[in-house]
């Protein structure tokens, strides 16, 4: 057998662990396409641009420029887009439970504040918007 040959074995043994959850994360690369028909997604969530940059908190100029081709999304956006298209219902879960957390929700629906949005162990505090620095006199 050939070098390529025992390659794209092993490349297809790897795919199956993958696929079956059996291979180790720290092992391998997720590839993200560099083009994303962002379009395309967009509309298949039936949105406006301005409806779909809201509802995601994109700016509206900036996916504007992705439609039109004029920029690329990062990325991280490509990462996100991807999510949308492939599995919108398990972004729509996590979105809303930001929502229901964000806004207090039901006390059974209320999840615990992640540490690095609570200002607790490794994540800088957070100071309310508009405050000033509270400078001590030393004598």
């Amino acid at each position: 057998m050939t070098d390529l040959g025992r390659r794209l074995i092993k490349a297809a043994k790897e795919g199956v662990a993958i696929a079956r959850n059996e291979q180790d994360p720290a092992t391998y690369r997720v590839h993200i396409p560099d083009d994303i028909d962002v379009k395309t997604i967009r509309e298949s969530f039936e949105l406006t641009q301005s409806g779909f940059a809201a509802r995601f908190a994109i700016p509206e100029a900036t996916l504007r420029d992705w439609e039109q081709h004029r920029r690329k999304p990062s990325g991280m956006a490509r990462l996100f887009l991807l999510l949308l298209a492939r599995e919108p219902a398990a972004v729509r879960r996590v979105l809303a439970s930001l929502v229901r957390w964000r806004s207090g929700g039901r006390r059974s629906e209320r999840r615990q504040r992640p540490a690095a949005l609570a200002g607790g162990r490794g994540a800088p505090a957070r100071k309310p918007h508009g405050a000033r620095p509270q400078v001590s006199k030393t004598h």
